[in-house]
């Protein structure tokens, strides 16, 4: 059984207003440092990075070796395609995918995520949300019941058989597809839920990107 990391480093970043993961944290860019990282987690057989020319570009200049890379497509389930067929996994394999804006990831959430994955074939960490949460619309507003309302975090762990029908799905709304939760739901298969880390959040504004630069010095 090999531990593979699909690592998504691809994204337009609209959003953001610009390549948030070439911006730099201390001496690092956020995209080498969160990869730099994970490599020396030292729990992966084989990393994907799916990235555009210019990170490829920056993997090369630091002399990064030891992973593969994927050319990234114009969409996120694109990108996790070009990941699969570049080290694509047995049934029993175990593939976690993760998203580089996401680069406070820690190896003790990756190992239980591992080991959740291996037991349930799929695993995603999770937060509840603790804000009161309103549904607000032209047509309508009302308070949403956050009891039982999570946050889904990366990485997100599947063995290489869920993966497999992952990536052979062939649905209409592709464009639309926020992870590979959403498919895993199309397909009839229950998601297994881990606590995640609050900490472990996804920088897609600027402020976001500040309070990141806060807890990483």
């Amino acid at each position: 059984m090999r531990k593979i990391l699909y690592l998504l480093a691809g994204g337009a970043a609209k959003r953001f207003g610009n390549d948030k993961l070439m911006m730099m944290f201390g001496n690092e860019l956020v995209f080498t440092y969160v990869l730099k990282n994970i490599i020396e987690f030292n729990v992966f057989d084989d990393i994907v990075v799916v990235a555009d020319s210019k990170k490829m570009k920056k993997i090369k200049e630091e002399n990064i070796t030891g992973i593969y890379m994927a050319t990234a497509g114009d969409i996120r389930f694109a990108s996790l395609v070009s990941a699969y067929y570049t080290v694509k996994p047995e049934v029993n394999d175990i593939i976690l995918v993760h998203d580089a804006a996401r680069p406070n990831i820690k190896k003790d959430l990756v190992e239980k995520i591992i080991e959740e994955t291996e037991k349930n074939g799929n695993c995603f960490p999770a937060i509840k949300v603790t804000d009161t949460l309103r549904l607000y619309n032209e047509n309508e507003t009302k308070t949403i019941e956050r009891k039982d309302i999570y946050q889904i975090q990366t990485p997100q762990g599947f063995n290489g058989e869920i993966l497999r029908r992952i990536i052979e799905y062939n649905g209409k709304e592709m464009q639309d597809i926020t992870d590979e939760g959403v498919i895993l739901e199309k397909l009839g298969l229950k998601i297994h839920l881990i606590v995640g880390d609050r900490l472990n959040f996804k920088i897609t504004y600027l402020s976001d990107y500040m309070d990141m630069v806060k807890i990483i010095k």
